[in-house]
């Protein structure tokens, strides 16, 4: 049986569930996010439509850049960006709808984040009745809910991801096995799994630009560079992946975390601060199936930017508020003198999370 994965990823999908829910907004650059309290906020991007990435913004971008550039737009006689706070149930909702569709046409596929799914298509008896299926599917959702997709179709999770990435939005792309490696070919080095800015630079040191110079590179050359990661990274130069779909959903752990508007230096407000966030994650965890914990991880950023995380694992379970507010303030108690704050720099992030749920 041939294998074959889809990657159905959602087009911009908070800004399109916003312009959904509220049409008036249709054809006017988006942007869901931080409140950039007219270039002051704090926090970063969530997600930006089309229109805005016009002008530069995109995720995980500081609010306060996006902001400056919507301000730039605007002088030159362009719209405006509309920033959004988050409505994160409209968005799950919207999420579940769309996975609804996917089950109908789909008998195993994995939810890998909230807008974007792996779908295993070996069922099909062609790659031909494959890509009939996802185009299917796509109009369906689009038909349905009113939101765009977009799909990738290769052999391995690999190829369907960074096909799903070629075109969008409301794009299909379908690599077909035998034209794996030559579908990466052309493409920077940096579209394959790991490779990020640091890796990416050493890569280019030695004249490593695009995955082809991965291809034609000598084994003992690419040894020397990557060391023991040469491998697996010339392995997905080829287009070669052993990740396979999985139809379990597993929460691996519960967080939140708060960007403040102002800087905070005061022991009290950074306790008080942390207790209320260290509630919020209970509170999730209360509604939830889960019935323990046993880690707690604290995350402090300072006003320099310079982030650490310190948590504690315990033998026996955790269950109450109680216990999570002891652990999260043993954690934080360091921070507040010379141990792990010498010069005693004001916070800029308070982040709570706990692990090995169970």
């Amino acid at each position: 049986m041939m294998k074959i994965v889809a990657h159905l990823d959602m087009d911009a999908f908070f800004t399109s569930v916003e312009e959904k829910e509220k049409p008036y907004l249709k054809g006017l650059p988006l942007v869901v996010g931080s409140d950039p309290i007219g270039g002051k906020g704090r926090g970063v991007v969530s997600t930006s439509n089309y229109l805005a990435r016009e002008y530069g913004i995109y995720s995980a971008m500081p609010i306060r850049e996006a902001w400056r550039r919507s301000e730039y737009a605007k002088i030159k006689g362009r719209p405006s960006v509309i920033f959004i706070t988050p409505e994160s149930r409209r968005y799950s909702e919207a999420s579940f709808e769309v996975e609804k569709i996917i089950g109908e046409f789909i008998p195993k596929y994995e939810k890998a984040s909230i807008d974007e799914f792996y779908l295993d298509l070996s069922f099909c008896e062609s790659f031909e009745e494959s890509k009939e299926l996802c185009l299917e599917l796509q109009s369906e959702i689009l038909k349905r809910q009113k939101l765009s997709s977009t799909i990738g179709i290769g052999k391995n999770k690999l190829i369907a991801k960074i096909a799903s990435d070629y075109k969008k939005p409301f794009g299909f792309t379908a690599v077909e096995e035998s034209r794996s490696a030559e579908f990466l070919s052309p493409m920077s080095i940096s579209v394959l799994p790991g490779i990020g800015p640091k890796t990416k630079t050493i890569m280019e040191n030695f004249l490593l630009f695009k995955v082809r110079d991965i291809q034609l590179a000598k084994p003992e050359n690419l040894q020397k560079i990557l060391k023991n990661r040469w491998k697996s990274i010339r392995d997905m130069a080829y287009g070669e992946s052993s990740s396979e779909i999985s139809t379990e959903e597993v929460v691996l752990s519960m967080g939140e975390q708060e960007t403040f508007l102002v800087d905070i230096d005061k022991q009290k407000e950074i306790m008080s601060r942390v207790i209320l966030i260290a509630d919020r994650v209970f509170e999730r965890f209360r509604k939830s199936a889960f019935v323990s914990f046993r880690t707690v991880v604290l995350i402090v950023r300072f006003s320099d930017f310079k982030s650490h995380t310190r948590s504690v694992t315990l033998k026996a379970v955790m269950r109450g508020k109680d216990e999570l507010r002891r652990q999260i303030l043993k954690l934080v108690l360091p921070f507040l003198d010379k141990r792990d704050n010498p010069g005693s720099k004001s916070v800029r992030l308070l982040g709570v999370r706990i692990e090995k749920l169970s």
